[in-house]
């Protein structure tokens, strides 16, 4: 069985392999998947940060309504005291009751002070909080900018690439009917498992013969049915070794 024409099928698929790798592999294909994995960190820092602010939002919120509940307390509570106060003269027997008032008033204004301390300190998170969603989103924006100058570089090597792309395809599609089917499945197969070139030339050295793909000797059982066939299948790598 002859072989010509899936080694010049193996040819051009070659070529268009080579071509798709250096389009694939360029310093700008690289430049946008580093962009890509970038711009995914700085998305979710920006996302972090959003939830951060929501749940300080509802801290301050929550700070508010029990800084306002206790501030209600103790405006309450002054007028009585007050009034107990300018009576100590008269009637010293409201001591007591004017006391416990003036405790009600100090655990008040604690407990005022440590929402405020606390409030103090969750500032300065929130500060910090978007200071980080700043930072994110600028480099989120830096980022893409970057990307998108790396695409437009890349879609013009891809636009320079794709007549020469367009007459492979062309040739690979006119060559593969004439290809024998068995060995255009054996070909596949091989491509598929990354055996690139899948049929290669055997070595001879001296009497032996070995495979170009892998370096491997050929059994005799391989050696002769590559001298009496033309072609075997390689042992050690499985491709295709010809004479």
């Amino acid at each position: 069985m002859k072989l010509d024409k899936l080694l010049d099928y193996q040819k051009h698929d070659m070529a268009l392999r080579r071509i798709m790798l250096e389009v694939e592999k360029s310093d700008d294909a690289q430049r946008i998947e580093k962009a890509k994995q970038e711009f995914a960190i700085a998305k979710k820092n920006v996302e972090d940060s959003e939830k951060d602010a929501l749940s300080l939002v509802e801290f301050f919120s929550g700070l508010e309504k029990e800084y306002q509940a206790v501030q209600k307390k103790i405006d309450k509570l002054i007028p009585q005291i007050d009034k107990l106060e300018k009576s100590l003269d008269k009637d010293t027997g409201k001591l007591d009751e004017y006391e416990k008032l003036i405790n009600e008033l100090g655990v008040l204004k604690s407990e005022a002070n440590t929402i405020e301390n606390n409030t103090i300190k969750q500032k300065s998170k929130g500060d910090e909080t978007i200071q980080k969603y700043k930072q994110a989103s600028e480099r989120a924006k830096k980022v893409r900018e970057f990307h998108a100058k790396a695409k437009e570089r890349l879609d013009a090597l891809q636009k320079e690439k794709e007549p020469e792309i367009r007459v492979i395809r062309a040739a690979l599609k006119e060559l593969e009917p004439k290809v024998d089917k068995d060995l255009m499945a054996q070909y596949k197969t091989l491509t598929d498992d990354g055996k690139l070139p899948a049929f290669v030339a055997a070595h001879l050295d001296g009497k032996n013969f070995s495979c170009k793909g892998c370096g491997m000797s050929l059994s005799q059982t391989g050696s002769s049915t590559l001298t009496s066939k033309g072609y075997t299948s390689c042992e050690s790598c499985r491709r295709i070794v010809y004479k």
